[in-house]
């Protein structure tokens, strides 16, 4: 019997075992899609109408519309985790940040995030994690850039917003209270 006459995978027949672990491996990635579909709605439930107003509205003069969206949502984020807004005479907004590794100084900039811890000695296990050990700096910087429609915008930037979260949640930072 040569390769050609044995039957193909997708014609063997399942065995109990086989369709047993198949099963189990679908209902685990349904139930991780809905994590995924439930903390996807909440984030739009929450920033919806404010990147609506941002879409509709022209952008400051030097911004991209996706800059200001981004700005805003990460801002959103820093603020559900227990972010206070500082009031400095900045351009761009500044949080102090609470966590287990002591306060947290974050600043939110049209493209990234800079995270700054006031106790380095703190946040040394952050190493490995992109940290640095000597300035206490811990930033967050997108890997990719946003996209310019504002469907595509939306869905990178839930994204985004929960790769942001899972940064602040690495620092210390208190869970999403929204």
């Amino acid at each position: 019997m040569n390769a050609h006459d044995r039957p193909h995978h997708d014609d063997e027949p399942f065995t109990p075992e086989m369709r047993a672990r198949a099963e189990a491996r679908e209902a685990e990635t349904r139930a991780q899609h809905a994590v995924t579909d439930l903390v996807t709605a909440r984030a739009n439930v929450a920033f919806g109408e404010q990147f609506r107003k941002a879409m509709r509205a022209p952008p400051p003069k030097g911004k991209t519309r996706g800059e200001v969206a981004f700005e805003q949502r990460m801002s959103a984020v820093v603020e559900s985790h227990g972010g206070r807004r500082r009031d400095v005479p900045l351009p761009w907004p500044e949080y102090d940040v609470e966590t287990t590794r002591g306060a947290m100084r974050v600043r939110v900039f049209e493209r990234w995030v800079a995270c700054r811890f006031d106790d380095v000695t703190r946040m040394q296990d952050l190493r490995v994690l992109g940290g640095n050990v000597y300035s206490g700096k811990f930033n967050f910087t997108p890997l990719d850039d946003a996209p310019k429609t504002p469907d595509a915008l939306a869905a990178w930037l839930d994204a985004t917003a929960a790769k942001f979260a899972a940064h602040l949640r690495l620092a210390g930072a208190a869970r999403d209270r929204a």
